[in-house]
Parts: C-alpha cells; sequence; structure tokens
C-alpha cells in the first residue's frame, strides 16, 4: 500500500532523525498527526533491547508523569501480550487485539493513567530486528478501527529499517 504525503513525510523525519538525534521528538510528532494519533513511543518491547533510549513524541509528557505518579502499581501490559504476535509476524496491532472491552473501560491501568493522559485508545506499527520485537503505539481518544491501520503496516517496514540504520551509525 502507497502511504499517504503526510506519512511518507513524516517517515522520512524519522530517517533524517538518524543523523539528527534531537529531532526524534518532532519526527514523531508529525508521524504520529499524519497516522490520526495524538502521541506515540517507539520502543522495543524488550527490555534487554531498550539500549536505544524509547523515543516519544511532544503529547507523551502527561502519559509519563502519570506512570509516575502510578509506579508502585503500573506495570507494561502491553509488552507481554504483544510481543508474542509480533514474533509470529504481526505488523500492526489495535489495542482490541490485546484488551477486552471491559479491560479498556474498567481496568485501573486505563481508568487512572491512559484515559486522563489521552492514550486510551491504540494502534502499533510493530515489527521485529535483531530477535527483538519493536512497536510504535500511536494513540488518541477514540478507537482505531482496522481500516485506520492499513498505513501502519508500510510504515513498520519503515521502522524496522530505521532501527538497523540506527545501529549501524
Amino acid at each position: 500500500m502507497a502511504l499517504t504525503v503526510s506519512v511518507e513525510r513524516a517517515v522520512d523525519r524519522c530517517y533524517d532523525a538518524i543523523l539528527e538525534p534531537l529531532s526524534w521528538t518532532s519526527a514523531l510528532d508529525q508521524l504520529s498527526s499524519a497516522l490520526g494519533g495524538t502521541g506515540c513511543n517507539f520502543l522495543s518491547h524488550d527490555r534487554a533491547c531498550r539500549t536505544v533510549a524509547v523515543m516519544q513524541s511532544t503529547n507523551m509528557g502527561h502519559w509519563n508523569e502519570l506512570w509516575s505518579l502510578n509506579d508502585d502499581w503500573a506495570t507494561d501490559q502491553c509488552s507481554p501480550r504483544g510481543a508474542p504476535r509480533v514474533r509470529k509476524g504481526a505488523r500492526s496491532l489495535l489495542q482490541t487485539d490485546l484488551f477486552s472491552q471491559d479491560e479498556i473501560r474498567y481496568s485501573r491501568f486505563h481508568q487512572e493513567i491512559a484515559g486522563p493522559s489521552g492514550c486510551r485508545h491504540w494502534a502499533s506499527a510493530s515489527f521485529m530486528s535483531n530477535g527483538y520485537a519493536w512497536c510504535m503505539p500511536v494513540f488518541r481518544h477514540k478507537p482505531f478501527v482496522l481500516d485506520d491501520t492499513r498505513e501502519f503496516i508500510e510504515v513498520s517496514r519503515h521502522l524496522e529499517r530505521i532501527i538497523r540504520m540506527s545501529r549501524a551509525v
């Protein structure tokens, strides 16, 4: 599938960020917006592989604040559920692939962190690199549906190349 012009430009900014690391935040701001989101993260599901910093768009600041305020109980629930799917070849995941509607509606995580931060719903571009599962969840207030994620699959291919190039640089 061909990328829209706005997503293609945003992906190009991510390639540029390999050599201009200070531009990652603005590149991810642009990519998140182009994919219909309000914010995004870019990270490995595998903590052992997080030698490359977790990169985030600007709007993830409130998410991080709420996570920190609740770090006595908040744990990563996406990686244990999502990484096995990525290892089996999933290039894009919807939140509803990993969580039931009741979990999204009622869980403490969704009520106290995701919802108040404006990150209640997400879809991700996912891929494998050097044996590790990676993802770029894009967050927003309203749910993503399958049609929203068609470009995520192509974006995941670019992100995979970007990680390989970043490691080489």
